[in-house]
């Protein structure tokens, strides 16, 4: 679809697609199952599209000027936060990162080891540094998620400790403390009122933001516990563990379901929106998507 000088390019289901091309007079259809690919600036308005072997093909009507661009995505570096050098406001070596909600800011977690744990904040658009929480923790801080609201940031680091921050001032509101070994994953609820923990003690720990109860602890997961992801609006998480089964957690520490192994060490995750579906990459290189309801890998993207 062209839009002035913007060409916008989508997927969807070709049935759908050849429904409206048998179709006649004017139509007004609506493509569920679209899928946005890529946008591109042409540098003129376009009027004319047209799919070739080797890509799409853009020009304008009455003139001889066209232009032929790849549709596959295409990664670019725009920009480097902190220099690298001694004079750079992240210390040691960047163990985790995490944007706001909105995608305005962004927080990197890092740290000397056993000196202390830095967390910066960041602007992504210009990279202008914000503001910083130097020694957020005593050891390297090694995981962090932002709150649904974006008003809260927590962190997990080599210290043992979960922290909660208050980003309009810096000010600590929440010392979660419980786990025996590194805390390396941290995850929201989406009702923003509870935080889920994952450590290399190999458990994962619920806790109740203002509540004086105790933590809900499920453990046993085999192995450290490197990534969270909560599910929709839902309590339950999927803990991403060494042992390479993800595993269903609720907020009451019971474990109903384990989901199909991956084939090596996990170390990243992240779910969608829904909770339909969780993501992870591991070891062999290899992301993997399941399907949360039927407990199994959906789809490999191999490098």
């Amino acid at each position: 679809i062209a839009t002035g000088s913007r060409v916008h390019v989508w997927a969807t289901d070709p049935a759908v697609l050849r429904t409206l091309s048998m179709s006649s007079g004017t139509n007004i259809v609506t493509l569920p199952a679209a899928r946005w690919i890529a946008s591109f600036d042409a540098g003129q308005a376009v009027d004319r599209l047209a799919f070739e072997k080797d890509g799409l093909r853009m020009g304008r009507s009455g003139s001889g000027d066209s232009a032929l661009v790849s549709v596959e995505p295409r990664w670019t570096l725009v920009r480097t936060l902190g220099t690298g050098g001694d004079d750079s406001p992240i210390t040691d070596r960047v163990n985790a990162l995490a944007f706001r909600p909105d995608g305005l800011r962004l927080a990197s977690g890092s740290g000397e080891p056993t000196r202390g744990g830095d967390i910066r904040v960041w602007d992504p658009s210009s990279g202008t540094h914000v503001f910083g929480l130097t020694n957020a923790h005593s050891d390297a801080v090694l995981a962090l998620a932002w709150s649904p609201d974006g008003l809260r940031l927590a962190s997990g680091g080599a210290d043992r400790m979960a922290r909660v921050f208050d980003v309009s001032d810096g000010r600590q509101v929440a010392t979660l403390e419980g786990h025996t070994g590194h805390v390396l994953a941290v995850s929201w609820r989406a009702n923003g009122r509870v935080v889920a923990t994952g450590g290399a003690d190999a458990s994962v720990k619920f806790w109740t933001l203002g509540s004086a109860d105790k933590a809900k602890t499920a453990g046993g997961l085999g192995k450290e516990v490197v990534a969270l992801c909560h599910l929709g609006i839902d309590g339950d998480v999927v803990a991403f563990a060494g042992d390479r089964e993800p595993v269903r957690v609720t907020e009451s520490g019971e474990k109903p379901a384990t989901l199909a192994a991956a084939k090596d060490f996990l170390h990243a995750a992240a779910a969608t929106a829904d909770g339909q579906r969780v993501l992870a990459g591991g070891q062999d290189g290899v992301t993997r998507v399941w399907d949360v309801k039927e407990k199994k890998v959906v789809r490999e993207l191999a490098p």
